[in-house]
């Protein structure tokens, strides 16, 4: 009738056959490309937010000095009248360090 013989139809369903398995490759492969991409953006996405979460705990957990107590210490010492320095220490300086050979105090 149309003198199509079945090797022909053999052959034209062979290669529909091979047509749609390379179209089925070429989809899963633009699949798995698409997958990768979102696990880096998920990857990426989760480090991001737990430097986030870090700076929170890190902030929340500062430590603050207490000024209160520095302020009360200050205010002893100005009340014991022993004028000291970092470089004197607490017990001050002798007024015998302090001559250079004369009787008289340094600076005076």
């Amino acid at each position: 009738m149309f003198g199509i013989t079945a090797m022909q139809v053999m052959a034209a369903a062979s290669v529909v056959a091979a047509y749609s398995t390379y179209k089925s490759y070429e989809n899963s492969k633009k699949a798995l490309d698409v997958q990768k991409t979102a696990n880096t953006n998920a990857v990426a996405a989760a480090e991001k937010q737990q430097v986030i979460a870090t700076e929170a705990v890190n902030k929340q957990n500062a430590k603050t000095p207490d000024t209160g107590q520095i302020q009360a210490q200050n205010q002893r010492a100005e009340k014991s009248g022993v004028g000291s320095t970092m470089l004197t220490g607490p017990a001050g300086v002798k007024d015998d360090e302090l001559t250079l050979s004369k009787t008289q105090l340094l600076g005076s």
